[in-house]
């Protein structure tokens, strides 16, 4: 159990976390285990099912700068250049926690379970990922952390949408200023009409004018087959999401979205979207919607 100090610090800590990796990380603790709504509660979950703070400060998605940044708003002045491990134990006791002792190779031996790789089998488990299986892992977790957060701001835009609000408006912040949007309207599996835009100003209002103006909801299909994430040796990781298009009680069709996303260094190294190509495909579907449907025009990513 964490001491009222510790669960102050902890809170204290986790609000600078921006909320797609504060989500996945609720994902993480929990084991998926608790559902949330917004940032509130996941800040809750985490502080509640975290046993011991070394265990939550070690894991890999508790970076290196949001100990140092943590540390600088609590009037604790060390060296930019040092270790993570370091940093761990000058949190821990400014928090007055009864295990201090941090060792380098402790925080490295974290990743496998950031990664969340559950397996009942306990070999496979024990397993440390290789390199391709960590970008792999990494890269599918923060699709399946995207993609609800995202459509729940994007169809919050709608005025008559009913189902989960995300804590936060959609808006320009989330995306590059340079970057990229195509939209695609088909129809029997046949470009009708296409847009291009760039400028993340452009891009947010074009998005959310979608969604409004047409009572749009885009209900993303959040199985293994409606989610894919992959990544590439410079940081960036493309997306995939489809699902069903509603307006009121009507189901009007399918679509598929292809987003690549990348962290800015010029606002606190938060995920933001370098360019998205949104595909939407009317007329009645007899199959849940998947990246594999064959009847839907195929994104190359």
């Amino acid at each position: 159990m964490l001491s009222d100090r510790e669960k102050k610090g902890c809170y204290d800590l986790l609000n600078a976390l921006p909320n797609i990796e504060l989500l996945s990380l609720c994902d993480t603790v929990t084991s998926r285990m608790i559902k949330v709504d917004g940032r509130k509660e996941a800040l809750k979950a985490i502080v509640t099912y975290t046993e011991c703070p070394h265990q939550l400060l070690k894991r890999q998605k508790i970076r290196k700068d949001h100990l140092f940044q943590y540390l600088a708003r609590s009037n604790i002045i060390v060296s930019p250049k040092t270790e993570k491990f370091v940093l761990i134990q000058t949190v821990l006791k400014s928090w007055g926690s009864a295990q201090q002792n941090v060792q380098q190779d402790d925080v490295e031996d974290e990743l496998a379970d950031d990664l969340d790789l559950t397996d009942n089998d306990d070999e496979a488990a024990s397993q440390k990922p290789t390199h391709t299986q960590t970008h792999k892992e990494t890269a599918q977790h923060l699709a399946e952390s995207f993609v609800p957060w995202f459509y729940r701001m994007l169809n919050a835009c709608n005025t008559h949408y009913v189902g989960e609000k995300a804590g936060e408006c959609f808006g320009a912040v989330h995306f590059f200023r340079d970057s990229k949007l195509e939209l695609q309207l088909c129809s029997d599996g046949h470009v009708t009409e296409k847009e291009n835009h760039s400028g993340s100003d452009v891009i947010s209002t074009r998005l959310a004018t979608l969604i409004s103006q047409q009572n749009l909801c885009l209900n993303a299909n959040i199985t293994a087959e409606g989610i894919r994430g992959i990544s590439d040796p410079h940081g960036l990781v493309v997306v995939m999401a489809c699902g069903t298009v509603h307006r009121h009680q009507e189901c009007l069709g399918v679509y598929k979205q292809q987003f690549g996303l990348a962290r800015d260094p010029h606002s606190d190294n938060n995920w933001k979207i370098k360019f998205t190509k949104l595909v939407l495909q009317s007329g009645a579907h007899s199959q849940q919607p998947s990246l594999e449907n064959s009847d839907f025009p195929q994104l190359e990513y």
